[in-house]
């Protein structure tokens, strides 16, 4: 079984030294076989309250090659025969 995601990735911050990085995820939606998660990047230090850095969501789809090179969706919920 193989992964295929497709995402978006919105503003990015650096993180300087002194600083932390906090990552919170959330899933958003889960179907048959994908699931969607959101990722939230914060940073903080001594000196800044929390700012959000960076966010991004993923959608995780759950596939299995063919013999044929092609890719077919596999239900995620389903044990596997």
């Amino acid at each position: 079984m193989e992964h295929v995601h497709r995402g978006t990735i919105g503003t990015v911050y650096s993180i300087l030294d002194g600083e932390f990085e906090f990552i919170e995820a959330k899933i958003l939606e889960t179907g048959k076989s994908s699931i969607v998660i959101q990722i939230n990047a914060f940073k903080e230090s001594h000196h800044i309250e929390k700012v959000l850095a960076c966010k991004a969501t993923f959608t995780f789809v759950s596939v299995k090659k063919n013999t044929d090179g092609t890719f077919m969706k596999v239900n995620h919920n389903k044990k596997p025969e």
